[in-house]
Protein backbone atom coordinates (compact mmCIF):
# COMPACT_ATOMS: atom_id res chain seq x y z
CA UNK A 1 0.00 0.00 0.00
CA UNK A 2 1.53 3.64 -0.95
CA UNK A 3 2.40 5.73 1.99
CA UNK A 4 -0.38 8.40 2.75
CA UNK A 5 2.42 11.11 3.95
CA UNK A 6 3.83 10.28 0.36
CA UNK A 7 0.50 11.54 -1.32
CA UNK A 8 0.29 14.51 1.34
CA UNK A 9 3.47 15.81 0.08
CA UNK A 10 3.00 15.16 -3.46
CA UNK A 11 -0.36 17.23 -3.29
CA UNK A 12 1.55 20.19 -1.91
CA UNK A 13 3.99 19.99 -4.70
CA UNK A 14 1.29 19.91 -7.18
CA UNK A 15 -0.32 22.86 -5.11
CA UNK A 16 2.35 24.54 -5.37
CA UNK A 17 3.18 24.28 -9.12
CA UNK A 18 -0.25 25.10 -9.94
CA UNK A 19 0.12 28.46 -8.16
CA UNK A 20 3.08 29.12 -10.06
CA UNK A 21 1.58 28.25 -13.57
CA UNK A 22 -1.37 30.09 -13.02
CA UNK A 23 0.84 33.25 -11.82
CA UNK A 24 2.90 32.80 -14.60
CA UNK A 25 -0.38 32.29 -17.12
CA UNK A 26 -1.50 35.18 -15.53
CA UNK A 27 2.09 37.20 -16.06
CA UNK A 28 1.84 35.76 -20.10
CA UNK A 29 -1.37 37.58 -19.89
CA UNK A 30 -0.72 40.96 -18.68
CA UNK A 31 2.05 41.38 -20.89
CA UNK A 32 0.40 39.99 -24.15
CA UNK A 33 -2.22 42.26 -23.40
CA UNK A 34 0.21 45.45 -23.05
CA UNK A 35 1.79 44.51 -25.98
CA UNK A 36 -0.97 44.21 -28.14
CA UNK A 37 -2.86 47.51 -26.59
CA UNK A 38 0.36 49.83 -26.81
CA UNK A 39 1.29 48.46 -30.15
CA UNK A 40 -2.36 49.17 -31.69
CA UNK A 41 -2.10 52.62 -30.53
CA UNK A 42 0.67 53.68 -30.52
CA UNK A 43 2.46 52.46 -33.78
CA UNK A 44 -0.69 53.35 -35.94
CA UNK A 45 -0.40 57.13 -36.37
CA UNK A 46 -0.30 59.56 -39.30
CA UNK A 47 2.24 57.96 -41.86
CA UNK A 48 2.80 61.36 -43.03
CA UNK A 49 4.77 62.52 -39.35
CA UNK A 50 8.13 61.52 -39.01
CA UNK A 51 7.98 58.89 -35.68
CA UNK A 52 9.43 60.58 -32.35
CA UNK A 53 12.73 58.51 -31.67
CA UNK A 54 14.02 56.86 -28.19
CA UNK A 55 17.61 56.02 -27.92
CA UNK A 56 17.28 55.59 -31.69
CA UNK A 57 14.16 53.66 -32.41
CA UNK A 58 10.99 55.22 -32.89
CA UNK A 59 9.04 55.87 -29.52
CA UNK A 60 6.88 53.61 -30.11
CA UNK A 61 8.62 50.09 -30.65
CA UNK A 62 10.39 50.96 -27.34
CA UNK A 63 7.56 51.13 -25.21
CA UNK A 64 5.85 48.55 -26.58
CA UNK A 65 9.01 46.26 -27.04
CA UNK A 66 11.51 47.18 -25.17
CA UNK A 67 10.04 48.09 -22.15
CA UNK A 68 8.22 45.01 -21.34
CA UNK A 69 10.95 42.94 -22.44
CA UNK A 70 13.43 44.72 -19.61
CA UNK A 71 9.92 44.22 -17.44
CA UNK A 72 9.93 40.72 -18.69
CA UNK A 73 13.07 39.90 -17.57
CA UNK A 74 13.37 41.97 -14.38
CA UNK A 75 10.04 39.59 -13.45
CA UNK A 76 10.97 36.32 -14.21
CA UNK A 77 14.48 36.72 -12.75
CA UNK A 78 12.66 37.86 -9.12
CA UNK A 79 10.42 35.19 -9.95
CA UNK A 80 12.84 32.20 -10.23
CA UNK A 81 15.02 33.57 -7.30
CA UNK A 82 12.33 34.41 -4.76
CA UNK A 83 8.92 32.58 -5.16
CA UNK A 84 9.56 29.50 -7.23
CA UNK A 85 9.88 26.61 -4.73
CA UNK A 86 11.48 23.16 -5.07
CA UNK A 87 9.89 20.62 -3.54
CA UNK A 88 11.11 17.07 -2.84
CA UNK A 89 8.97 14.09 -4.76
CA UNK A 90 11.10 11.63 -3.41
CA UNK A 91 9.95 10.24 -0.03
CA UNK A 92 13.36 8.92 1.80
CA UNK A 93 12.86 5.52 2.66
CA UNK A 94 13.88 4.08 6.04
CA UNK A 95 16.21 1.66 4.13
CA UNK A 96 18.48 4.41 2.43
CA UNK A 97 20.51 5.00 5.94
CA UNK A 98 21.24 1.55 6.27
CA UNK A 99 23.21 1.31 2.88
Amino acid sequence: MSDPHSRESLGASFRQSKRELLLMLGTWLVFALWITASGSLLAFRDPGENPATLFGMPSWVVYTVGLPWLIADVWIIFFALRLMKDTDLDAPSPDAHDA
